[in-house]
């Protein structure tokens, strides 16, 4: 027997995987309810043994015939049944201490999953914030080579070529097939509503602090809503052709030279006071020619502000004009409100001034 029990454990063994690991059985928890019925049927049965034993001493009292023996035979039957009663008393109290133990088990396993799945939420958190942090800072990397991209162009964009003001703090953003003029930070703003998903409630549509739809009629449309660099794209691309077309009228346009003033008597001496008769030619020609005049000194803002392929701006006028323009051009730089303000401020003294230039040129002209 013992033979065919190791060879049917050897059969077993083998037949097992080496690597397969028994699963744990989980802690019951229901002892004590399983005994609980067993108890109560047994102090049931005691009570009722015991219920017999005074008529079964009495019997024996009062000496009827085969009254000590079946007093004997009860006696025997309620100590079997006390015995009983004691047994399931303290199986009971230990199934009550193996359930509360294995609840105590269960509850700590279920605490361990809660805390691994918040550890593992907390890891998927901080890998999602990193990963908008690193998007963070090289937004903001990019952000800055834009603004000095901007100021740059500011720069390099010719002054007085066009006859209004140029707010570099704007773009022209596509709204429902049409252009509107907004600042840099509505645009923006308004691309990070794009990415947001508004079906979802609250923080749940993912849109970033400060985004914000361009208008309430995209709220629901985040999709219509074009990006940052597509306003660029076409902003940068209608100034550029707003100066090559400038330029090339320029270049059109036909040199006409200044009129000469006819020389008078006394520059044709060299400056001197000789009397030259109307008649006499000869005396004309054997006048000496006049030593060349230095050439006019030109203010700074003339020099700088004003381009020879410009239209021609009067003399009384060119230092302000120049002015101006060079502080446009330095308040470019400052896309704060006050700075915006001043440069709004600026603008409408150019316009000013240019209006005035116009109706100076219109006098002359007429004259």
């Amino acid at each position: 027997m013992e033979a065919r029990g190791r060879a049917r454990q050897q059969v077993s063994m083998k037949g097992s995987s080496p690597m397969a690991k028994p699963k744990t059985p989980e802690p019951r928890t229901d002892l004590a309810a399983e005994v609980a019925p067993k108890l109560e049927a047994a102090r049931t049965h005691f009570a009722e043994l015991e219920e017999h034993v005074g008529a079964a001493a009495l019997a024996v009292a009062i000496g009827e015939l085969g009254a000590a023996d079946r007093l004997t035979e009860l006696n025997v039957q309620v100590e079997a049944a006390r015995r009983d009663v004691v047994q399931l008393e303290a199986a009971h109290r230990l199934a009550e201490q193996r359930d509360a133990a294995a609840k105590a088990t269960l509850a700590a396993q279920a605490r361990q999953a809660q805390l691994a799945e918040l550890q593992r939420c907390a890891d998927k958190r901080l890998d999602a914030m990193l990963t908008v942090s690193a998007g963070l800072a090289a937004a903001g990397r990019a952000y800055t080579d834009f603004l000095d991209a901007t100021i740059a162009m500011s720069r390099a964009f010719p002054t007085g070529v066009v006859q209004f003001n140029i707010n570099w703090a704007q773009l022209d953003a596509m709204v429902d097939g049409r252009t509107f003029p907004a600042g840099i930070d509505v645009v923006i703003a308004g691309e990070l509503w794009k990415h947001a998903d508004p079906s979802r409630a609250g923080h749940a549509c993912g849109a970033l602090p400060g985004a914000r739809p361009p208008t309430e009629s995209l709220r629901l449309r985040p999709a219509l809503i074009e990006t940052a660099a597509e306003a660029v794209k076409r902003t940068n691309k209608y100034l550029v052709q707003l100066v090559k077309e400038r330029f090339e009228r320029m270049d059109a346009a036909p040199v006409v030279a200044a009129p000469v003033a006819p020389a008078t008597r006394k520059e044709m001496n060299g400056g001197q006071s000789a009397e030259i008769p109307e008649n006499d030619r000869s005396a004309i020609a054997k006048t000496p020619a006049p030593a060349p005049a230095p050439a006019p000194a030109q203010s700074l803002a003339a020099v700088t502000d004003i381009d020879p392929r410009q239209e021609y701006v009067p003399e009384a006028y060119r230092e302000r004009l120049g002015r101006l323009l060079g502080e446009m051009a330095r308040l470019a730089n400052d896309i704060s409100p006050a700075g915006q303000a001043k440069y709004q401020q600026v603008g409408d003294e150019i316009q000013t001034l240019q209006d005035e230039i116009e109706r100076a040129k219109n006098g002359a002209a007429a004259a």
